[in-house]
């Protein structure tokens, strides 16, 4: 005998049956909504890239304008204070603009300042910021070149001898390229050198060079400050009764690595602010009059002592 199923299984087969349909075609709407989203979506993201593309050209845009506007400008001031104010007033401004904080903030100044330029296309400048100062397009090839004789008159010049020809080259190398001559403007010049370097036989010395311009070269690769920090815990100790100041070791850090052939891979030069404050790092029980001495002795540092 056959069986049937009876009506009230029926009617929930049916019911389930109408379910299943009503969820699958909620499903299929919801999918539906959710491609239209992604397609709106893709649309939005095209449309914010093409919007931020537009922003970006804008702000170059805007940034170029500004920058000429601000070159015009400080050239029409420089120039008016060039035209009605006499070189003593004028002078007197420079030295009130070239701060030390200014002259602290300016990384590279001693690179540049004994740098031997190549010639044709260089790369002197190469990842070091110059002040607006001596920039001609800001201050116009003759404020620049006043900017930078006022500069070089308030800084204290000592000098290591290495070779006779580097103090001409020191007076006569224009190290902003705007066709300045520190000549012009250095009224005293001290020079030191070591009377045992002299005595030496030249085929020691070049041997001691060779071998300690190595140990530079390996030490210019290095970021800051740790460059900085190998230096001086190589070459330097604490001393109450020593003669090197902290600003006499900055110039001769940056000596020593402005000497060696530029490489765009190396980190630029600290500015003398920074390097202080290494050193307060490396000899934390330093008080603000403390002295160093050279506890290794180099070429390498001995050339601007």
């Amino acid at each position: 005998m056959k069986r049937t199923a009876s009506p009230v299984a029926r009617d929930e087969v049916a019911s389930s049956s109408k379910k299943l349909r009503g969820i699958q075609s909620e499903e299929k709407r919801i999918v539906e909504d959710v491609n239209d989203l992604t397609a709106q979506i893709a649309a939005l993201e095209q449309e914010r890239r093409r919007k931020f593309d537009e922003l970006q050209k804008q702000t170059a845009k805007f940034t170029e304008e500004a920058a000429t506007y601000s070159q015009i400008s400080t050239r029409h001031a420089v120039g008016d204070m060039r035209t009605k104010l006499p070189r003593e007033i004028r002078d007197m401004i420079y030295h009130h603009l070239w701060d030390w904080s200014a002259i602290y903030a300016f990384a590279g100044l001693e690179k540049l300042t004994y740098n031997k330029c190549p010639g044709g296309e260089c790369h002197c400048l190469r990842g070091i910021k110059i002040p607006r100062y001596l920039d001609p397009d800001f201050f116009g090839p003759d404020g620049a070149i006043e900017a930078a004789e006022a500069l070089f008159r308030k800084l204290p010049w000592t000098t290591g001898l290495v070779r006779a020809d580097d103090i001409k080259h020191i007076l006569t190398n224009d190290p902003f390229h705007i066709g300045f001559s520190p000549l012009n403007a250095v009224r005293q010049l001290t020079v030191r050198f070591s009377l045992d370097r002299c005595a030496r036989k030249e085929r020691g010395t070049s041997r001691e060079v060779r071998f300690y311009e190595k140990d530079l070269l390996s030490l210019q690769v290095l970021p800051e400050p740790e460059r900085t920090a190998k230096w001086l815990q190589t070459y330097f100790e604490e001393d109450p009764a020593g003669k090197i100041t902290r600003y006499r070791m900055c110039n001769m850090y940056m000596y020593c690595l402005g000497r060696l052939p530029f490489s765009p891979k190396n980190p630029p030069l600290p500015g003398l602010w920074e390097f202080v404050n290494e050193v307060k790092r490396v000899f934390p029980q330093t008080g603000s009059g403390m002295r160093y001495r050279i506890k290794h002795k180099s070429p390498a540092v001995t050339s601007r002592t």
